[in-house]
């Protein structure tokens, strides 16, 4: 991570996650899970984006009381842990299956991001940069926007919406992990 830059913005961008989206996410929520006891559960599940700091721990927890208080079960789910560091890991789930699919992980430190953007996830993570996210090195590629500013984001999300303006959280990608390296 980079000073002055908070993990709650860079971990999603890192893992090709916006917080925000024109069709769907108005806004997002930043939150830690120090104590969830403090926490207006009700307000929270209403909200379309949560990004959770310092929540592996209480991930099940998390998940219980989002799902007791009204969000849907099917609601997505990104956890990402060291992020932009060659350890970098992404699970994906849902409030239902990330305890399951985490179950015996070691998700501190860890950023969590829950809702419908993180379902962009598959169409705005560039193919090039899969291997920098699994700590490998950047290969020459043709559909790189840094080695090809014209290139596109080849399938459209399913809402039908036209996110080619994304490409730039690609580039970004790159040259955050080319500056950090």
């Amino acid at each position: 991570m980079t000073p002055g830059i908070s993990s709650a913005l860079a971990a999603p961008l890192l893992a090709s996650i916006p917080l925000t989206d024109a069709g769907w996410s108005h806004c997002c929520a930043v939150f830690t899970a120090h104590d969830l006891q403090q926490l207006d559960w009700e307000t929270l599940s209403r909200l379309e984006t949560l990004v959770i700091l310092m929540g592996g721990r209480a991930l099940p927890e998390i998940a219980h009381q989002l799902q007791r208080h009204g969000k849907r079960p099917e609601t997505p789910v990104a956890i990402i842990q060291w992020a932009s560091q060659p350890q970098q890991q992404i699970w994906e789930g849902t409030l239902m299956s990330i305890g399951q699919k985490t179950r015996g992980e070691g998700l501190s430190p860890s950023v969590i991001v829950i809702g419908e953007v993180v379902r962009l996830r598959e169409y705005l993570e560039p193919q090039w940069a899969v291997g920098v996210e699994q700590g490998g090195q950047g290969v020459d590629n043709p559909q790189s926007p840094i080695q090809n500013p014209k290139s596109k984001i080849q399938n459209p999300p399913p809402d039908g919406q036209d996110r080619s303006h994304y490409s730039f959280c690609g580039s970004i990608r790159q040259i955050y992990s080319n500056v950090t390296s």
